[in-house]
């Protein structure tokens, strides 16, 4: 996928290690235990136009896991948390190209 923003890997790093990141992860279920992560959701606290929000950074499932209802999941945990924390609502920015995104924007 291409964006007119571009890929700028410093500023993914700082996204991603923000002091106010948080997470929502998707660990694979095995005998002796949790294994690795299979998808996961970013997001913080924020301000927009004078209203508290989460806002959505990123939505990540891996190819072996799609189609799975995993991005659904992410995001209706995501309503539940900005909802129990008073949230105004959930924002996320959705790149023209990222045809799989599609169906996540329209959930929120």
């Amino acid at each position: 996928m291409n964006s007119s923003w571009g890929w700028h890997p410093e500023q993914k790093l700082d996204e991603l290690f923000h002091p106010d990141a948080r997470f929502i992860l998707v660990r694979r279920l095995r005998d002796e235990g949790l294994s690795e992560v299979v998808a996961y959701l970013s997001f913080r606290f924020d301000m927009e136009e004078g209203e508290e929000v989460a806002y959505l950074y990123e939505v990540h499932v891996c190819s072996s896991c799609r189609r799975q209802s995993l991005g659904r999941i992410l995001t209706d945990q995501i309503r539940r948390v900005a909802s129990h924390y008073k949230m105004s609502s959930v924002m996320l920015t959705v790149f023209e190209g990222a045809t799989l995104c599609n169906g996540l924007q329209d959930d929120l």
